[in-house]
């Protein structure tokens, strides 16, 4: 028995040992297929993974893609714009001068039907010039001095006569010969010069000096010289008078005041004086109370005075000044500065003498009382006159002579490489001129502008400002090229300065720059005269610009020049000066890139741009 339930054990256990060894290879067989199950499963999700990848970033390149074509239209939008007001300008301009054209052609055919009395005022012209050519010392102002001619004036290459066109007349048969010399600021004028030319050094065929007339036929050019505040269509009248006035096709010169050359002043003989306002009304004169006029130029016969803002800082050590007080009497004063040339002085007592004479003519007096006064023995009254004395700029204390001679130049960038161009001054001659530029040489050019003043003793660069267009501001702020690209000239104009002083021997610890509107005293006094703009004031104040203050040139050089930069000053608006608002990434220290962007500068550069724009827009750097 115990055999039997031995073996029948036995029987059990090996039938236990089976089933459980072919469960185990069922488990096995399952386990394995699992796990394949599982492998697929994995590699499915992978596969979605990848596409899910790829979609997003075909979606940020059309995203990217789409937004560029945005800025695109739009900027195409603001081309045509742009282009339509240019073309609704033009067509407005294109009427304008239509109708202008048929106002002269109007005037022409009823200048037509005056014609007899026309040729008879012609034949009394030709018949005064003949009597002028031949007595030019009979024909003088009736309120001319004695001791100041005020004829037709003879220049450097013959006789000169200036004609003024007729107040708002635009006809030429209007002009008539000018009383004297006295230019408003608001007018224009038409100015005839006859002339002829003379040759020199002509000898006979025996070796001396030819007797035979050398002197060639008469020619007439014509000057058109427009005041500072004429109007557009004061200018265009006096261009339409060219009409009739050029029946010989002579030349014809464009002068604008402040801008006169040698030749034009020469036509006065040193007679010529600009005004502010109406001169003809005794009213306007007496509401003005004082009047003051400073002397430009330096040659004897091109000697003019121009009336300036009367206050004691536009006075001027190199120069002579007259001052005219209008009140129960009319008193005038010859100021005399300490370093004034004996020409100035000279002409500023000729220029007195005629204002004297045309005052008394204006308020019927019987005389005017004039002294001189040199720069130091002023009285109250003086100063009172010129509410206050006022810092000017004087060289009184200066010993020995002042006769530097100061030099101008322009920077251009518009086309091609930077430029720095001189201007000379148009009446340049023997003397050395103390003044020969003006303010406007700065405040009319197109803004922003940079000059180099070079005053010797000290060299400025001038920088210009901003004009006040709200949508241009606002596209400069936005994109900042505009902004960088000043910057960049404003660097390029420092280092010009740096090597001409180099060549011509200066320090840069001499030179300082200047903003427009907060200019020093010393800066403004290198001009013959000096007017405030209280809008480009305001303009560079709201800049931070430091008013009345020179700034180092070498400590701004090396400000612009700087090409590094943290990551914490680059996230700081506005940008540093000098910083390029499409590169700022590349001011970072290699160091500092590798941590902002996980990648050098050599593998940035190498991104698509779409991907280097998202990874300055995550750095901030945008």
């Amino acid at each position: 028995l115990t055999l039997v339930r031995e073996r029948g054990e036995r029987q059990k256990a090996e039938e236990i040992n089976k089933q459980l060894a072919e469960k185990a290879k069922s488990l096995e067989m399952s386990a394995r297929e699992t796990a394949e199950a599982l492998e697929r499963e994995k590699n499915n999700n992978l596969e979605l993974e990848r596409q899910r990848l790829s979609a997003e970033e075909e979606n940020a390149r059309q995203k990217e893609r789409s937004r560029q074509i945005e800025r695109e239209k739009n900027m195409i939008t603001r081309e045509l714009s742009q282009k339509e007001n240019e073309n609704e300008y033009l067509r407005y301009k294109f009427s304008a001068v239509n109708m202008e054209m048929q106002r002269a052609v109007q005037e022409r055919q009823m200048k037509e039907k005056q014609l007899a009395e026309q040729e008879e005022q012609m034949r009394q012209r030709r018949a005064s010039e003949e009597h002028l050519q031949n007595n030019v010392q009979d024909v003088t102002n009736n309120n001319a001095h004695d001791d100041v001619p005020n004829s037709p004036v003879r220049g450097r290459h013959g006789l000169y006569e200036p004609d003024e066109v007729d107040g708002g007349s635009s006809a030429a048969h209007d002009l008539q010969v000018m009383p004297d010399a006295r230019l408003p600021e608001y007018d224009r004028y038409v100015i005839r010069w006859s002339y002829s030319v003379k040759a020199s050094g002509i000898r006979s065929l025996k070796g001396g000096e030819s007797k035979r007339d050398t002197t060639g036929r008469d020619q007439i050019a014509y000057f058109f010289w427009h005041g500072r505040d004429c109007s557009a269509s004061g200018k265009g009248t006096s261009a339409l008078a060219t009409i009739e006035l050029d029946s010989d096709k002579s030349p014809q010169i464009m002068v604008d005041e402040g801008h006169e050359s040698a030749c034009f002043l020469n036509m006065f003989d040193g007679q010529m004086i600009v005004h502010h306002g109406k001169l003809d009304e005794a009213k306007s004169i007496e509401e003005d109370n004082v009047l003051m006029y400073c002397v430009h130029h330096d040659d004897e016969r091109e000697i003019s005075l121009t009336q300036v803002e009367a206050r004691s800082s536009n006075l001027r050590s190199r120069s002579s000044f007259v001052v005219v007080v209008i009140d129960e009497a009319v008193g005038i004063c010859v100021w005399h500065g300490a370093k004034s040339t004996k020409e100035k002085k000279q002409g500023a007592l000729r220029g007195a003498k005629r204002l004297a004479n045309w005052f008394q003519g204006m308020f019927e007096i019987n005389k005017v009382d004039m002294v001189e006064v040199e720069e130091g023995h002023e009285g109250g009254l003086f100063w009172k006159a010129l509410d206050g004395k006022n810092d000017y700029g004087s060289l009184q204390e200066v010993s020995g002579k002042c006769d530097n001679r100061v030099r101008l130049f322009t920077f251009l960038s518009t086309e091609g490489p930077f430029l720095a161009r001189e201007i000379l001054n148009p009446t340049r001659g023997e003397h050395v001129s103390p003044y020969p530029f003006r303010q406007a040489n700065l405040y009319d050019a197109t803004q922003p502008a940079l000059f180099l003043i070079d005053a010797v003793h000290e060299m400025y660069l001038w920088q210009g400002w901003w004009p006040g267009n709200p949508e241009e501001s606002e596209s400069a702020t936005t994109t900042g090229s505009a902004e960088f690209r000043w910057h960049r000239d404003r660097k390029l104009a420092m280092q010009s300065v740096q090597s001409y002083a180099d060549s011509v021997g200066r320090q840069m610890s001499k030179a300082c720059v200047v903003n427009a509107g907060l200019e020093p005293t010393e800066f403004r006094s290198l001009f013959p005269f000096w007017e405030d703009h209280p809008d480009v004031t305001k303009i560079n104040l709201e800049s931070a610009k430091l008013n009345g203050k020179k700034e180092s040139m070498t400590e701004l050089l090396a400000k612009l020049s700087r090409d590094r930069y943290s990551l914490a000053e680059l996230l700081v608006r506005p940008l540093p000066e000098g910083v390029d608002p499409l590169k700022m990434e590349m001011y970072l220290s290699d160091e500092e890139f590798k941590e902002v962007f996980n990648m050098t500068k050599d593998e940035f550069n190498k991104l698509p741009k779409w991907k280097k724009l998202e990874q300055r827009k995550k750095a901030g750097l945008f």
